[in-house]
Order: C-alpha cells, then sequence, then structure tokens
C-alpha cells in the first residue's frame, strides 16, 4: 500500500512539473506585473445604469501621468461568453492586458457586454457601443484624453470593433463622431463570417452562428466587416498568430488584399510563434510580445 501511495505522489508530481512547465508563461504569479505606483486599477463601473453585470467595466490607468491615450478592449469568447474577469486569478486575463499598457504611459477601458443567447449581434453592438460613449463622456474626468480614444478587441471583441471602424452607421446612429476613434487593434478578429461557417462544422455552426447572428447567409455577410472595406477605412492595425486558428489565417490574409486592392493601407502583423489564446495571454507574460506593437500603432497614430 505504501509502494503504491509513492508511485501515486511520484505521478502526481510529474504531471504538476508538467503542467507548470506547459503554463508557466500564462500564470498569474509569474507575470511581470507592474509596479501599484505605476497603475491605478478602478474595478466595476457601472456604464449603464440598469443593474446588471454585464454593463460594468474596469478601469487601468497610468499614475501621475495626464491626458494619456486611451485603448478600449473587447473580449472574445465567440460572442457566447467570455467576461471582463475571464478566469483572473488563473491566467491574468483581462487585467494584464490593461496593466501592461497602463505601464506604458496609455489607459486601458475594460469591458463586459452581454452575450448570446441573452442578446443576439445587435444587442452586443449596442453595448459595446454605449461602453464608449461612457468613455468619451467620463474618462477626462480619469485624467484620460477622450480625443485620443483608440478601440481593440480580441477574437469575436475583434470583429464588434472592426464592423464599428468600418461601418459608421453605428457610430452615426448613436450620435459619436466616427473621427473621435483614433484608430483599431484587431488581435485574431474575425472578419468574414460565411467564411467562418463555411469552415467549420455543423454543431459549431448551432451552438454559436446561429445563436449569434441567425441562419440566413445574407445577414452573415451584413455582418462581416469584409461587407464595409474601403479605401478610406480608419487606422487599423491588424494582429493575428502564427499558429493562430486553422480558418482564421486564410480568411485574415483575404481580407488584407482585399484592404490593399482598393488602396487601404492597414498595418497587419503575424505574431511569431502566437496562438489565436497567445494574443491575449502573452500581455504583461514573460514572454510578451504583443504589448510593444499596440504602443507603437498608438504613438504613430495620435
Amino acid at each position: 500500500m505504501r509502494k503504491e501511495t509513492g508511485m501515486t505522489i511520484f505521478l502526481v508530481l510529474i504531471f504538476l512539473v508538467a503542467l507548470f512547465t506547459y503554463q508557466k508563461r500564462n500564470l498569474t504569479f509569474l507575470r511581470l506585473t507592474p509596479s501599484p505606483n505605476k497603475v491605478m486599477v478602478i474595478k466595476n463601473i457601472r456604464y449603464i445604469d440598469d443593474g446588471l453585470e454585464k454593463h460594468r467595466l474596469d478601469l487601468y490607468l497610468p499614475k501621475n501621468k495626464k491626458d494619456f491615450s486611451i485603448v478600449q478592449f473587447v473580449h472574445g469568447g465567440y460572442w457566447t461568453s467570455g467576461d471582463k474577469d475571464y478566469y483572473a486569478a488563473i491566467t491574468g486575463l483581462y487585467g494584464s492586458t490593461g496593466r501592461a499598457l497602463a505601464a506604458k504611459g496609455i489607459g486601458v477601458v475594460i469591458q463586459n457586454y452581454r452575450l448570446a443567447p441573452d442578446v443576439q449581434i445587435d444587442g452586443e453592438i449596442d453595448d459595446v457601443v454605449s461602453a464608449i460613449k461612457w468613455t468619451q463622456n467620463h474618462i477626462a474626468e480619469y485624467g484620460g484624453d477622450p480625443t485620443h480614444h483608440f478601440l481593440m478587441g480580441h477574437s469575436a471583441g475583434g470583429h464588434l470593433i472592426t464592423i464599428l471602424g468600418l461601418d459608421p452607421e453605428y457610430f452615426a446612429r448613436a450620435g459619436i463622431r466616427s473621427g473621435t476613434i483614433r484608430g483599431y487593434i484587431s488581435l485574431s478578429g474575425i472578419v468574414d463570417l460565411n467564411d467562418m461557417a463555411a469552415k467549420n462544422d455543423e454543431q459549431f455552426k448551432e451552438s454559436i452562428i446561429y445563436r449569434v447572428f441567425g441562419r440566413d447567409p445574407e445577414t452573415l455577410m451584413h455582418y462581416s466587416p469584409t461587407s464595409y472595406i474601403q479605401k478610406s477605412m480608419p487606422p487599423f492595425l491588424i494582429m493575428i498568430g502564427e499558429h493562430d486558428f486553422d480558418y482564421l489565417i486564410p480568411e485574415t490574409n483575404a481580407a488584407i488584399q482585399k484592404m490593399k486592392d482598393v488602396g487601404a493601407s492597414p498595418k497587419f502583423k503575424v505574431i511569431a510563434g502566437n496562438t489565436h489564446m497567445d494574443m491575449v495571454l502573452k500581455f504583461g507574460s514573460r514572454e510578451d510580445n504583443m504589448t510593444q506593437p499596440v504602443v507603437d500603432f498608438i504613438h504613430q497614430s495620435q
């Protein structure tokens, strides 16, 4: 019995060492956490005062600085899952993104938004727009400059901020001048919904695409950023991982080519070594290859 117990403990230790080795770059306690003297965190501000948990946002602000640029971050999760505090105790998401950028002198707004099936795509876009309005109306109270406002999103969040950047109707209806957003940063953002549907199986379509957008291919085209590409598009930084989702790499390459064909000139980067999740997990980690490209884009777009 003692021998079996000892072997069990040994195997468990081997498993834990392997897990630690595989995940060490993403564990919260191994992140390069900025000094508290550099970053101020304000949690759970209501951007719509209706009591819903999904209508809250967090601020990550550089201390001892005024009139700093603002990045508004929209999380991913295929429009059906995710949260601004998603597995924060284990991965550091998404506060690691906020802290990494705030330590570089850039304020960050990280917002929640309602998800399917509680709402479909229009409700999600409405929430993102409402949080943008809150930021533009209130961020000066916290030292930020609302005229240097950038939108950033990962995966489904990348889709949401990209369609806002390419289709001016959403901001027009909300009374937001599109020119008040200085630039858009898409991290592995989904840009062609019909392509995504074609490249995935029926279970994926039933559980995600149909729940969020319905079944009509015309509707998928309407909500695809690729439908709104034009020469006059605003500044974009589009990044994908070298080892991103199989369907997303050619989909993104096709969108970039379409942009170039109409005379647009987005900044496009393939981040070496990154998977889809690395595009957010690496912010603030010991292998951070995400923060600097974002900071460079913001400084060049001011």
